[in-house]
C-alpha cells in the first residue's frame, strides 16, 4: 500500500474508533475475474495492513460483482447502531479540527512518510 492509501485507512479507523469498528466492512472486489490464487495473496496482504480495524471486530468481505453479495454485505450493517468516534469527541464539543480524525486534514499529515 502507498503511503496515501495508508494514510487514509487511518483516517477511516479514526472516524470510527475501536467502539464501532464492527460498523465497517472492508471489501474486496473483482472475485468474479480474478484468479483465485492471486487474489488470495492481495488479500492476504490486504489482511496485514487492515489489521487494525479487523483486530477490533471490523469485517473483511469478499465481493463476487453479484447483487446477492452485495445485498449481504449491506444488510448487515442493520444491527450496528453504535456512535463512531468521530461523533461521539464531537459531541463533547470537540473541534473537528481537533479529534482523532480532524487531525488529519492538517497540512503536515499530507507529508509521505
Amino acid at each position: 500500500m502507498s503511503g496515501a492509501d495508508l494514510r487514509s485507512f487511518k483516517l477511516l479507523h479514526d472516524l470510527c474508533g475501536d467502539k464501532a469498528a464492527d460498523r465497517v466492512r472492508l471489501v474486496t472486489t473483482m472475485w468474479d475475474v480474478a484468479d483465485e490464487s492471486e487474489a488470495v495473496k492481495v488479500e492476504d496482504a490486504l489482511k496485514t495492513h487492515w489489521q487494525s480495524l479487523t483486530s477490533v471486530e471490523a469485517s473483511l468481505e469478499r465481493f463476487d460483482n453479484t447483487s446477492e453479495r452485495a445485498w449481504i454485505i449491506v444488510e448487515e450493517l442493520e444491527n450496528t447502531k453504535k456512535a463512531l468516534l468521530v461523533q461521539e469527541e464531537l459531541n463533547t464539543g470537540t473541534r473537528l479540527e481537533d479529534t482523532s480524525a480532524g487531525k488529519h486534514l492538517r497540512p503536515e499529515e499530507w507529508v509521505a512518510p
